[in-house]
């Protein structure tokens, strides 16, 4: 692996280095041609074959016990509302991680006893990270170098539990209709530049030079694939689905399970009318009509409040959120975590934490020694972070990471 320059910025912005997976023309996403016959199919019909295609991609029975990493979002419910079809809900073990008093963190508890099945709750915020896992998980991502905490999360989980079928919801967001532009990009250009604009993955101000342009770093994607996707979707999917979060959800090693890449879920999705698949619209009404045991409980996309919550309930709630961030947003200790964060909360994760202060240190010491980001006082960086100067908890969190990486090219990087 060759890191130059215009790499590690690419790397620092994106969060994973871009590129196109050789295996894409493999991807079940790929093989989907448009069909007018779906097309036109009534919203009645649209409902009918969504939820007959997903169940059958639970058609094959899998040894268990069954898995799922549940949030409080629809992918993961979805996938364990499925798996209650085909099997015993003794066979099912539903697994949370997160930060305690979040809404992933304390729905996907709920929804776990509302179907009446075992439910391990992780709590990152006492799980211990030392070098030895993360440099595990990297030497697992070894051709994908990426940011490791969110696979790291994944393994950890894998870790406490253990054997069986692992059921993950990657995708389930892209092919419903979650990625789908108000206005799609008519030419490649314009869509290659509308990616490069998407919010960076840690604050550009503070890891990357102010002459960088994510733009030329991005890949030509390939076009010879015919696909009802929009040009931003197939981006999205060639560039960024595919090279960077395939990697963190599919864990090598253990037996992992893909419902939304079911060809024949893919076809009724992908060929859906805009109008049934903009905003997921089709997706959402697939699931109430089918799973309405499970989807009339709230979802994080709900605030945690029930679905027959009015706008009025919904809007205190917003208010009393954003009155508590500006309360607190002041002060040197903050006192509560927001229910939106689905892992740790990084910034104080790094300022309190031990195991999260020594990983930060040493990769600040062995960058800074060998001058490896000489455009970044890294060591001020993280004494202002240290300090509550700025908030850099994420990017201090992909600086451990792009240290791991950049370290495996020589094995006296750290000696």
């Amino acid at each position: 692996m060759w890191w130059s320059p215009s790499s590690i910025q690419a790397f620092l912005f994106y969060g994973y280095l871009p590129h196109v997976r050789a295996d894409w023309k493999e991807q079940p996403w790929a093989n989907v041609t448009a069909d007018e016959t779906v097309q036109s199919w009534s919203e009645a019909t649209a409902i009918r074959e969504s939820a007959r295609a997903f169940g059958h991609a639970f058609r094959d029975d899998q040894p268990g016990p069954q898995i799922v990493l549940l949030s409080g979002g629809y992918d993961s419910r979805a996938i364990l509302a499925a798996l209650l079809e085909r099997y015993d809900s003794r066979e099912i073990v539903a697994t949370t991680f997160g930060t305690p008093r979040t809404l992933d963190f304390q729905l996907g508890a709920m929804v776990a006893r509302h179907a009446h099945v075992e439910h391990v709750p992780i709590d990152l915020t006492t799980a211990r990270v030392s070098e030895e896992l993360i440099v595990r998980v990297a030497d697992e991502l070894r051709d994908t170098p990426m940011w490791l905490f969110g696979s790291l999360s994944n393994r950890i989980s894998a870790d406490v539990i253990g054997e069986g079928t692992y059921w993950s919801g990657y995708l389930g967001g892209p092919i419903t209709g979650s990625h789908v532009p108000t206005v799609p990009s008519t030419s490649w250009e314009e869509a290659l530049i509308r990616h490069a604009k998407r919010p960076p993955f840690v604050d550009s101000s503070l890891l990357i030079p102010s002459g960088f342009d994510p733009a030329e770093y991005l890949p030509d994607p390939p076009r010879d694939f015919a696909s009802p996707l929009t040009l931003d979707e197939r981006i999205d999917l060639v560039i960024r689905q595919h090279t960077f979060l395939a990697p963190e959800h599919i864990m090598q090693g253990h037996r992992c399970r893909t419902p939304f890449l079911s060809p024949e879920f893919l076809h009724v999705l992908l060929n859906a009318a805009p109008t049934l698949r903009n905003g997921q619209f089709l997706y959402r009404r697939m699931l109430t009509s089918t799973f309405p045991k499970l989807f009339t409980l709230p979802t994080k996309d709900d605030l945690g409040l029930p679905k027959s919550a009015g706008r009025a309930r919904r809007a205190l709630v917003r208010a009393r959120l954003s009155a508590r961030r500006r309360l607190y947003s002041g002060l040197r200790k903050p006192r509560f975590v927001p229910i939106s964060v689905n892992h740790v909360e990084w910034n104080e994760a790094f300022r309190r934490r031990d195991d999260f202060k020594l990983l930060a240190s040493k990769a600040v010491d062995q960058l800074s020694m060998n001058t490896v980001i000489p455009w970044c006082n890294l060591k001020e960086l993280f004494a202002n972070h240290m300090d509550r100067r700025v908030d850099a908890g994420l990017s201090l969190s992909q600086l451990i990471s792009f240290e791991v990486f950049f370290g495996m090219r020589d094995e006296s990087w750290r000696e």
